[in-house]
């Protein structure tokens, strides 16, 4: 019988199922970064900000080495509130927001990955940050979305049946609902696939 692979970390001897580590030492690597510490000290993430971030000089991304979100951001706690760490970063280095609505973008795209180099923020407003997204590749639309429930290639096809089948038709062909197809047909969702 073949035996699995245990986690690399010492004394762990569970088996290792990302990076050689086990489930629990990859989600704590995930979200706490390399030091693996499931805590920091009170002040830590801030003085990481002021010391380190704010006075970055590379070109390349710094990425946020303690806790971050499921969706990758980084995250600190500045007056008693959790806040994305870039947008503490931002608002350092390029003052506060022009309007509450303005949100930090990240010029890299890489936001996600918890970068927080200065060089890469600035205030953006949500329509424009979306726009940088699609730039970028980073916005689930479309086939991306993990609750897409057909490809780019389906909508072409249904596309190609428009006034030969029914919306009742092409719902049923491609196991969507009838709205989704009328939609589709229509060119009210799904705009950009030509």
């Amino acid at each position: 019988m073949a035996t699995s692979r245990l986690c690399s970390i010492p004394n762990c001897g569970k088996p290792a199922v990302k990076r050689g580590w086990c489930s629990a030492h990859y989600q704590r690597w995930y979200h706490h970064g390399p030091s693996m510490r499931c805590r920091t000290s009170p002040g830590e993430r801030l003085n990481f900000i002021n010391e380190t971030a704010v006075h970055f000089q590379s070109d390349e991304c710094l990425i946020w080495p303690f806790y971050r979100s499921r969706a990758g951001y980084g995250i600190v706690t500045k007056d008693g509130r959790k806040q994305h760490a870039s947008r503490v970063v931002c608002e350092i280095v390029n003052g506060p927001p022009p309007s509450p609505d303005h949100q930090a973008a990240h010029l890299c795209g890489k936001g996600h990955l918890g970068c927080v180099n200065p060089r890469h923020l600035s205030w953006k407003t949500v329509i424009e940050n979306h726009a940088d997204k699609r730039i970028h590749g980073t916005v689930n639309r479309g086939s991306r979305n993990g609750r897409a429930k057909i490809e780019e290639s389906d909508i072409k096809a249904i596309r190609s049946l428009k006034n030969k089948m029914t919306t009742n038709q092409v719902a049923k062909m491609f196991d969507i609902p009838r709205g989704t197809a009328w939609n589709i047909l229509n060119n009210k969702s799904w705009q950009w696939v030509r």
